[in-house]
């Protein structure tokens, strides 16, 4: 990211999104085939040739003497061990704890340990990280307004926006009868928009200022997220598709520009920990939206009298997919409630900005003072 002028951070982070957008088509599409004729094992088989090739190519593409190096980025500091132990540590406590409290119990003492446990462990790295010479995060960047609001914004988009596509597939499958290939089929175009749209947001917020194309993308989430609020046993696979649709439009708007304008705030010698902060927050907002709305789910079918769990939508009968349906409803409609919440977070975030609203002008632009007259 260091290696590309402010002015055109949101067009790569629209590229960037491009990828992602190209993982999640062939995810989908290329894991159904996979397991209808291997089984689900071989999903799994299927990450180590590309993460091999993965590996290899960063050694030999990225190259630690780049640009990113400045003159205010000494190569000699040293790195924060224990903070990188605490932080991995907490997080992946609580990814676990997340995970797996719908199967054990959310009143369970091992959940509440765990809870515990990584709740201790952040406050520790907290601690540590304020008194340490070399801290891995800068706590100081929390005291943007772009930075905070729009990461917190980053996290709800996420952890809506992951916990459809993790419900998906037991309702296309276990409800609406389809094969894992066809319902990777359906969910295809909401990833192949998520791609065309992200370049296009982002180019144009480097053009026009962010403010704009985050309300429109978060719009577009919250329109999908309301349909799927209406989603029972009977609903017509088009409007299931049109509704994910509105997703996939939604994240690719929305990033681009939000992500841009977070690291807008960051000086250029502390991009790289700006960066995987913001990757961070995306994927602790991705476990937490599945885990919760999991949660949710099972929840609602143990109130009505059915097995909490989602092995149980297979065949389970008419009941059963009743339930679940009543399930995803509220599901979704609890995740729209986190759409909402990005959007008070960004409306906050450009509260006080320049009719424009581009937080890059504003930030990084000289001042008056330093200008050539």
């Amino acid at each position: 990211m260091a290696t590309f002028p402010p002015s055109e951070r949101g067009k790569v982070i629209g590229l960037f999104m491009t990828m992602v957008g190209m993982g999640a088509v062939g995810g989908p599409v290329v894991s159904g085939v996979v397991v209808d004729f291997l089984g689900w094992r071989a999903v799994f088989l299927m990450g180590v040739p590309l993460g091999i090739i993965s590996l290899i190519s960063a050694i030999v593409i990225l190259n630690p003497d780049s640009k990113s190096h400045t003159a205010d980025t000494p190569k000699s500091e040293k790195f924060d061990w224990l903070g990188a132990f605490l932080s991995a540590t907490s997080v992946a406590v609580f990814l676990l704890v997340m995970t797996n409290a719908y199967r054990i119990g959310w009143s369970s003492p091992i959940v509440l340990s765990a809870f515990g446990a990584a709740l201790l462990l952040f406050v520790t790295f907290i601690y540590w990280e304020r008194r340490t010479a070399s801290p891995m995060l800068a706590l100081d960047l929390f005291e943007s307004k772009a930075f905070s609001l729009g990461s917190a914004s980053s996290f709800f988009t996420f952890l809506a926006g992951t916990a459809v596509f993790s419900l998906m597939p037991f309702y296309l499958q276990g409800v609406a009868g389809l094969s894992p290939a066809q319902t990777g089929l359906i969910i295809a175009p909401t990833a192949v928009l998520f791609a065309i749209t992200g370049p296009i947001s982002g180019r144009l917020s480097d053009k026009y200022g962010p403010k704009s194309f985050e309300f429109l993308g978060l719009a577009s989430l919250l329109a999908g997220m309301l349909i799927l609020g209406t989603i029972s046993e009977s609903t017509s696979l088009y409007v299931i598709q049109l509704s994910l649709i509105f997703q996939g439009v939604g994240m690719g708007t929305f990033n681009p520009p939000n992500q841009s304008s977070v690291l807008a705030t960051v000086d250029l010698s502390r991009i790289g920990v700006a960066t995987a902060f913001t990757n961070m927050v995306r994927n602790t907002a991705n476990v937490t939206g599945i885990g919760l709305a999991i949660t949710i789910v099972t929840m609602r079918m143990g109130a009505l009298g059915f097995e909490p769990s989602l092995d149980a939508v297979t065949g389970g009968g008419e009941g059963v997919e009743a339930a679940f349906s009543q399930g995803l409803r509220l599901a979704f409609l609890t995740l729209g409630a986190f759409i909402g919440l990005a959007g008070v977070s960004t409306w906050v975030k450009h509260l006080g900005a320049p009719a424009r609203e581009d937080i890059l002008d504003v930030v990084l632009e000289p001042t008056t003072e330093s200008r050539p007259s």
